[in-house]
């Protein structure tokens, strides 16, 4: 994958290799996202990713229900930390390592504060429930979007060969100036792709980046960034992004592509007559109808 981002100052070296943090990004996506109510399937960025074997799904969603949902991610970390499967991942970690888990850690849990404008959501877009972000309130032209962020990891030549080849290599970005390649790690990298996007990925710090709205973006509309003039085939030519779509003779009036389907927007939840897997999850973490995550002031 390449990227637009040109500044040199962030590509930079992280003190563990792809593979490593690969390797905990994968954990934690597991036990913060799947584990707390979320219907689709994670991709994967290790080749054998670690099973979450003693981890009781029920009591990491209450520990974000009683703990983060309130602001206090200290604590929560704290109770993390003493959960079966959890607790043996971490303590099979070196302690330069542990520093890294934690600090990562901490991206994940920032998505279920209160304060938080997105959630993790679901397209079928590019394949069958593919990971989506969605804005749960009004994001302004201009705005950096709280903790939307990741952490970019260099990667060898040999773990980039890995990943092609495996088909592992959906989150990695290319410096166009440096032909270095780096793993995107964290929320940020479940950002889909669109050749008109509502938002742009950012150089944040040495190593990081941010995401920054580029128009106005309503409350449930999926966020986009662009990934690079030639990501799906040459000039983008088999690119299957909203924009494409509209434009396209391959899709028809209604959104759906000949021969493929696509998720319409909860129409069940508009109506109120039930709830979908999302608001579900949403209601069961925030004890709120989506989007609400606390009362008004």
């Amino acid at each position: 994958m390449e990227t637009q981002v040109g500044d040199q100052t962030v590509w930079t070296r992280c003190e563990l290799t792809a593979t490593q943090f690969g390797a905990i990004d994968d954990f934690l996506t597991d036990v913060l996202i799947s584990c707390p109510g979320y219907w689709a399937t994670i991709r994967k960025l290790s080749e054998s990713p670690r099973s979450l074997g003693g981890t009781d799904r029920a009591e990491v969603a209450g520990i974000i229900r009683s703990h983060i949902t309130k602001g206090d991610l200290a604590a929560a970390e704290e109770k993390l930390l003493l959960v079966g499967g959890i607790h043996n991942f971490h303590q099979e970690l070196g302690s330069a390592i542990r520093h890294h888990f934690s600090i990562h850690l901490r991206r994940y849990l920032s998505m279920y504060l209160s304060d938080c404008p997105f959630e993790i959501n679901s397209t079928d877009r590019f394949g069958p429930n593919n990971a989506s972000i969605t804005a749960r309130q009004q994001l302004k032209c201009g705005d950096p979007i709280r903790y939307l962020t990741a952490l970019l990891v260099e990667v060898s030549a040999e773990e980039e060969a890995s990943m092609t080849r495996s088909g592992r290599d959906f989150s990695v970005l290319v410096n166009d100036r440096t032909c270095r390649a780096f793993l995107l790690a964290g929320p940020a990298r479940f950002i889909n792709h669109d050749c008109d996007p509502n938002a742009e990925i950012k150089p944040e710090g040495r190593m990081g980046v941010q995401v920054v709205a580029k128009r106005d973006i309503r409350c449930g509309e999926e966020i986009t960034g662009f990934y690079a003039s030639n990501y799906f085939g040459k000039g983008n030519c088999e690119c299957e992004c909203a924009t494409c779509q509209r434009e396209s003779s391959s899709w028809n009036r209604c959104g759906r592509r000949r021969g493929g389907d696509m998720k319409d927007e909860c129409r069940l939840c508009r109506s109120k007559e039930e709830e979908c897997c999302r608001c579900r999850r949403h209601s069961d973490l925030y004890g709120r109808r989506w989007p609400a995550t606390k009362d008004p002031t």
